[in-house]
Order: C-alpha cells, then structure tokens, then sequence
C-alpha cells in the first residue's frame, strides 16, 4: 500500500479495507441468522384427540376440557383453539382454553373429518385447530 506525503492511503485501499469489513459483518450476521433459524423447534398439532367426537343430540361431543388441556400441557402450548364447523344444521361447535394474546407464534392444522352420530348417520364435518406457543 502506498502512502502519500501525510501518511494516507490512496483511495482504491481504503475502499479495499471498507469492502473487507462490510464482508466480515455479512458473514458475522449470516452465521447468527442460519443459526437462529435452525436452532428454534418447530411445533405440529396432533388431532389424534379428535377421534373420539360424536354428535349426541344435535350437539358435537365427546371432546372435553381435558383433552385440550393435555395436549396443551404435553406439548407447551399456551392455549389451544379447536374450530369444528359440521355441515348442514347442527351449528358450530367453538371451543377455547387459555388466554389468546396478539403477538404470539401459532401453529395451526385443519382438515375434514367424518363425524357419527348418535341416530347412526355420518355427518362430514370441517376441523382447525390452532395451538399458541
């Protein structure tokens, strides 16, 4: 590197050393990112606990506090929301446990599922389940 009469480098090494330390952040923060990424768990909802719901007397049953209170504990949710929209007359069954806040990371699954009922007739029925970590 050459220096001129003050002891300065020239233009074109300055830029040089300014693209090596630009280089060295990049790095620097690439590394911290991928690590940061594949590092965290990623959650899945189990429906497994969804087996067991039937329609008795034109209302979804067989699913209980307990069960969403299990799967939130075993898995360490927050809270869980369970949606079972049933075709046709029978309504919306909506059931919630736990606080739901803004800001916290979700992780959902839904689907169809194929509900008996008590008069022996099967009603398909549309199922989400979101869990909040």
């Amino acid at each position: 590197m050459r220096l001129d009469k003050k002891a300065l480098g020239g233009f074109y090494e300055l830029m040089l050393a300014m693209m090596i330390a630009c280089i060295a952040i990049s790095s620097f923060l690439g590394i911290i990112t991928y690590e940061k990424a594949y590092s965290e768990q990623h959650h899945s909802v189990r429906t497994d606990f969804l087996d067991s719901v039937t329609i008795t007397d034109g209302k979804i049953a067989g699913i209980t506090e307990y069960d969403i209170e299990y799967e939130c504990q075993t898995n360490g949710y927050h809270s869980m929301v369970v949606v079972i929209d049933v075709a046709g007359d029978d309504g919306k069954y909506d059931f919630r446990l736990g606080e739901i806040t803004e800001g916290k990371d979700s992780v959902f699954t839904n689907g169809m599922m194929k509900i008996n009922s008590d008069d022996g007739t099967s009603v398909m029925a549309n199922y989400e389940v979101i869990a909040f970590v």
